[in-house]
């Protein structure tokens, strides 16, 4: 069993690269065509390797919670298509599990996403929240885009360069959360015949007013994500539909978009 750490902002196609060269073994290479059009080098970490005996004779399982969920799913399309060049095929991967993860994005994304002008400051700052560490010793793993923080650099200096260097890019895990974003991803992600898939949904709202059904917190819930637990569970925007069915939650991903794919055949478990 081996955890591997991939850039908590980075786009799926980036930390799906990471993460398969840190189980095999090798340099980072991010594509010389993906990395021209967003911009950031094209050669990232060397990694020794988790497990270098990996092929299809010693296939993986692969467990991601929330993005890292998105992140295994990209994975495995591209170890199914031999997107690396080696001789993959579906057959290096046993299963695929995803635990609370936002497969179709989440609304969460969209509140984020309208609310701010430069998203990836607030994203970092979420993670920084999230991980309840000295930023300074923070790694983000973003040394493709040349983003580490300096030496006598504040957080809101260093935030500032984040944004400035990204701005708007898609090579990010905002646009990849946003259900447009996941929707695209799941046009190019497919399911294969001899992977086992399996997905884990969670929810922690309840409904307050039959008549309205909208969806709240519960009381047990972290006081950090009621805001965002009501506003997913109030949501009425036009980037899902429909809106009711995306309401229940955990605070960060909407329910339904757990259970799997909008694009993939979902069967649900039956004692």
């Amino acid at each position: 069993f081996h955890v591997a750490s991939v850039g908590p902002i980075s786009s799926n196609h980036d930390r799906a690269l990471e993460l398969f060269y840190q189980i095999k073994g090798g340099r980072v290479d991010y594509g010389a065509e993906h990395s021209s059009k967003y911009g950031h080098k094209r050669f990232g970490k060397t990694y020794s390797g988790f497990y270098k005996t990996w092929n299809k004779y010693n296939p993986v399982h692969l467990v991601g919670h929330s993005m890292g969920g998105q992140t295994v799913r990209v994975l495995a399309e591209l170890v199914a298509s031999d997107y690396f060049g080696v001789g993959t095929n579906e057959n290096w991967i046993k299963s695929v599990t995803t635990i609370s993860t936002p497969n179709n994005g989440t609304t969460l994304a969209t509140m984020i996403n309208t609310l701010s002008n430069g998203f990836a400051e607030e994203m970092v700052t979420g993670f920084i929240g999230l991980a309840g560490t000295d930023w300074k010793v923070y790694n983000f793993d973003m040394d493709q885009w040349d983003l580490v923080p300096l030496a006598n650099e504040s957080m809101k200096d260093f935030l500032k360069r984040i944004d400035k260097k990204l701005g708007n890019s898609q090579d990010l895990s905002m646009y990849d959360l946003l259900p447009k974003g996941a929707a695209e991803l799941n046009k190019k992600t497919r399911t294969s015949s001899n992977i086992y898939y399996f997905s884990y949904a969670t929810e922690e709202t309840y409904v307050l007013n039959s008549s309205s059904g909208f969806e709240w917190a519960e009381p047990a819930m972290n006081p950090m994500f009621w805001t965002f637990a009501y506003y997913m569970g109030h949501y009425q925007g036009n980037e899902v539909s429909p809106n009711s069915n995306w309401w229940k939650n955990d605070g960060i991903v909407n329910t339904i978009s757990m259970k799997g794919p909008s694009n993939a055949t979902i069967i649900n478990y039956n004692k």
